[in-house]
Order: structure tokens, then C-alpha cells, then sequence
């Protein structure tokens, strides 16, 4: 039985819907690294279209010029092992793509063929989910329509510096001050009312009193029985503020 198989076969459509509304361009690939979902963010900032872009080896895709690279970030199953990997691309720059991908490809292929058959199954499409968001390095987040995060990944507790179990279920207003956690309100109705994509640079306060910018993408879709959903990502850009205002006092000086 071939690896590779259709979407409708792999993620669940709840982990489809979550994946189209990430505003990262991103893939999803088998083990043997041909390319089973595409994300709408991708199709966008490529200009490929997912019909055609499914099924191929992800060395076959063809980028166009102004994508710098990728990252690629592995998936474990319940006992630890690599089953999927996370192919996102990188912002647009300069930078070469990251060192030693082929490699890392020919590596993913090796180890998901010396698994059982039991274990390369899909787990639950919850726990698949958790997976595939906990290799991510940006801070994700996912809120209902009341404002409640309802999901999010390691990342996210760690910038928070605060447990997940403390932060499921509650609002911005449960752990921000009440003029920060203001904009992060204005900006997710802007976001379920409109239903755009919404960049914003925001600040915040960590459970140790130190001050962040962050720059936040958010989406939002519907799910099956008819619940808006948001989900965003975030970026750290408090170190790159701190030296523009360096770089800008020292210019003035």
C-alpha cells in the first residue's frame, strides 16, 4: 500500500479547516516527503495551486523566486516516533534556504519505514492536532467566539510564561492588564466580524512583569456545527525593537 494517500485520508477536516485558517504558508508531508495537505496561505504566497501540487515530492516544487527557503519541523506519534513533517516557508528575504534539508528529508523517510505498521497509524485527530502545533516554533493560539483560548501550543505557555491548564477556558482580561488586553479584544471582533486575516503589532506583559511587542497573525473559520473559531500566530519582535531604537539613537547622536 502506497504512503502517500489523499487529504481526505490523513488530517481530519477539523485539522484542514485549522490549517487553511493559519496564515503561515505551509505543507504537510508523508514519509515519504510527498506532500498530502496545502494550507490556502501557501497557495497565496506561491501561486501554486494545492490540486497540483499534491502527491509530488516536496523537492519537486517548484518556488518561485522571492521565497527565501524553508523550515521543516518533525510530527510524533503517542510513543514518540516521527510519522508527518511540518514544511512551512520562511518570510521573504535574502537568507539561503536551511542547511542540510535534503538530508533531513532522506532521515524522516528512514525512520518512519523502520516503525511498526500499528504505529503509523493516525492517532486521535485531537492529539494529531497537538502534534502537529507543538513543533511549531512560533507561539499558536485558538479562541472561541467568546474571546476563551480553547487551544494552543507549547510555544505559546512558554511566551506566556504561565501552564496551559491555566489559560484554557479564560480571556486576555483574566491575565493582562485591562489596556492591552483591550486591543487583543478590538483586534479578534475585527477579525469575527470581517472574517480578513488581521496584522498587528501589539504589547504584553508576561507572568514576570516583563514587557513583549509581538506581531500577530489571525484568521478565523467555521466549524462543522457552525462555531467561529480564531486562530493566530505569533512573533517575538521585542529583541528587533530594542535594536531599532539602539540603531535610531545612535544615529541621532
Amino acid at each position: 500500500m502506497p504512503i502517500t494517500q489523499k487529504i481526505a485520508d490523513v488530517p481530519s477536516i477539523d485539522y484542514q479547516r485549522i490549517f487553511d485558517a493559519s496564515p503561515e504558508p505551509s505543507l504537510l508531508l508523508g514519509a515519504d516527503s510527498r506532500v498530502l495537505a496545502v494550507n490556502n496561505a501557501y497557495e497565496k504566497a506561491t501561486g501554486l495551486k494545492r490540486s497540483a501540487i499534491i502527491g509530488k515530492h516536496v523537492l519537486d516544487v517548484k518556488l518561485p523566486g522571492h521565497i527565501a527557503g524553508s523550515r521543516n519541523s518533525p510530527v510524533h506519534d503517542n510513543a514518540g516516533n516521527i510519522i508527518y513533517t511540518l514544511h512551512q516557508l520562511l518570510p521573504i528575504s535574502n537568507n539561503e534556504p536551511e542547511e542540510g534539508e535534503a538530508s533531513y528529508l532522506q532521515d524522516f523517510k528512514a525512520a518512519y519505514e523502520a516503525l511498526d505498521p500499528s504505529t503509523r497509524k493516525l492517532v486521535s485527530s485531537r492529539a494529531f492536532l497537538k502534534n502537529i502545533i507543538n513543533t511549531v516554533v512560533d507561539p499558536i493560539f485558538v479562541k472561541d467566539r467568546q474571546h476563551r483560548w480553547i487551544e494552543g501550543n507549547n510555544a505559546l505557555w512558554a511566551l506566556f510564561g504561565r501552564p496551559e491548564k491555566q489559560l484554557i477556558g479564560k480571556s486576555d482580561y483574566d491575565f493582562f492588564p485591562k489596556d492591552e488586553a483591550d486591543v487583543f479584544w478590538q483586534k479578534d471582533e475585527e477579525v469575527f466580524t470581517s472574517g480578513t486575516v488581521n496584522l498587528n503589532i501589539e504589547n504584553f506583559t508576561d507572568a514576570t512583569g516583563k514587557k513583549h511587542v509581538i506581531s500577530t497573525k489571525k484568521a478565523c473559520f467555521t466549524t462543522p456545527e457552525g462555531e467561529l473559531v480564531l486562530v493566530g500566530v505569533i512573533r517575538d519582535i521585542t529583541d528587533l525593537k530594542e535594536m531599532e531604537a539602539k540603531l535610531k539613537q545612535s544615529d541621532e547622536a
